[in-house]
């Protein structure tokens, strides 16, 4: 709603929302030479490298968990800043009491 500062962020479960380290990026693509045999020229290899973090790649999930971590550092800003309106000065934790028989 306007005016509301709540929200929903499902950006953690999407993958593609990140992506990937171009450290990675380099081991990560396909030659699609023998498809496009009439616009590469005799001897060129055509190669697109995969950007974003995918399904089944074992790098995927803590790349993503990296993205959400950064993303909400940004999105909650300065703890301490009186116009931010995720501002906070005291913690206050209400767990339960467990007691040991």
């Amino acid at each position: 709603m306007p005016g509301s500062y709540m929200g929903d962020l499902d950006i953690g479960k999407m993958f593609l929302n990140f992506i990937l380290h171009r450290e990675v990026c380099k081991y990560c693509g396909m030659d699609l030479t023998k498809l496009f045999l009439e616009e590469v020229k005799p001897g060129e290899v055509l190669w697109k490298m995969w950007g974003r973090c995918k399904m089944g790649f074992t790098f995927s999930p803590s790349q993503a968990v990296q993205g959400v971590l950064w993303a909400e550092e940004v999105i909650l800003g300065k703890r301490y800043d009186i116009s931010n309106p995720y501002r906070f000065e005291v913690v206050k934790l209400n767990l339960p009491v467990i007691t040991w028989v």
